[in-house]
């Protein structure tokens, strides 16, 4: 087996080894060495952790106030199980307030998944049910 062959051969292995990995949150980089050129090393990381997804049910009959804790990185989804639209939007309190985040508004049929990228906590709400509250606490 030729060099480049063997290159080749270790860059299809490695491929197969990260599609596997991802469910346990592991990678593998493959790097050739800078050097003659003769030598291939493969460094390994582990991911801290795969993304949550934190599902909140939507419904304009429903007025308690929800609080959903995420860590940094997770999803949240949010899925109507009525037949109204709604809108998620940030409210005037919590750390994140000013960022002005809004959903957009989505169908009753449709849901709407965002990333936490930032830790705190964010006071949000649905236009069309302004009386709940979602309090999403990120650390």
């Amino acid at each position: 087996m030729t060099k480049s062959n063997l290159f080749e051969a270790l860059t299809i292995v490695v491929a197969v080894v990260v599609v596997g990995a991802g469910a346990v949150g592991g990678t593998l980089l493959l790097t050739r060495n800078s050097g003659d050129g003769d030598t291939n090393d493969v460094q390994s990381s582990v991911a801290e952790r795969e993304p949550q997804i934190q599902k909140v049910v939507l419904n304009v009959d429903d007025q308690a106030p929800i609080t959903v804790q995420v860590r940094q990185g997770d999803y949240i989804q949010f899925e109507p199980t009525d037949d109204s639209k709604h809108q998620i939007i940030s409210v005037g309190s919590g750390e994140h307030a000013e960022d002005g985040f809004d959903s957009g508004i989505f169908e009753s049929t449709q849901s709407y998944r965002m990333q936490v990228k930032d830790i705190g906590t964010f006071e949000l709400q649905d236009t069309f049910n302004p009386d709940q509250k979602i309090t999403i606490q990120a650390t």
